[in-house]
């Protein structure tokens, strides 16, 4: 099933998919399977790729490229758990930190929109945040797969990122 959900995925935005199964042994003789798939295309000047790790780690690692002449704003967004937010009640389960009010306004009130239907239902808890790399920048986005329906997270994820990369390409904001 998940194969076939992040293929038709490479396939809608044109790019490539891959999926790896190791055995991993442990010290006592136990053995357990790791299985990771590798999901990478391109949007506009940028690229996604995105790695899952189902067996050990259980987790989601999704990278995009910033282009070096797209305006660079520092960011870091943390998720709030369905559990701290009966005692906060905030209207959002999202806390976003950065210096540029303009960029967490639009944010707060376009780009992180997209996930809250899911945001009510599922226990996703992502931290996404912006990093710096040598050869350029880089929007993280990482989360745990444990709750129900996690894979279909993925287009949110993706168009999250496009809605961000967009912005930041035209930068309407003038961060």
């Amino acid at each position: 099933m998940i194969e076939t959900y992040l293929q038709n995925i490479a396939t809608t935005e044109n790019g490539n998919y891959s999926c790896e199964q190791l055995q991993v042994a442990f010290p006592d003789g136990s053995k357990r399977l790791q299985s990771a798939h590798k999901l990478q295309f391109q949007y506009d000047d940028s690229v996604i790729e995105i790695l899952i790790e189902i067996g050990l780690s259980d987790s989601v690692k999704i990278v995009s490229s910033i282009p070096n002449a797209t305006p660079l704003v520092d960011f870091e967004i943390e998720s709030i758990s369905p559990f701290e937010n009966l005692f906060f009640r905030r209207k959002s389960r999202f806390k976003v930190k950065c210096k540029s009010k303009t960029f967490k306004y639009f944010l707060e009130n376009n780009a992180l929109t997209v996930f809250d239907t899911m945001m009510k239902t599922q226990n996703f808890s992502p931290n996404i945040f912006y990093q710096k790399q040598e050869a350029h920048p880089e929007i993280v986005f990482e989360f745990h797969i444990a709750f129900e329906n996690w894979i279909y997270t993925i287009e949110d994820i993706i168009q999250f990122l496009k809605i961000v990369l967009t912005e930041l390409k035209n930068n309407k904001l003038n961060f």
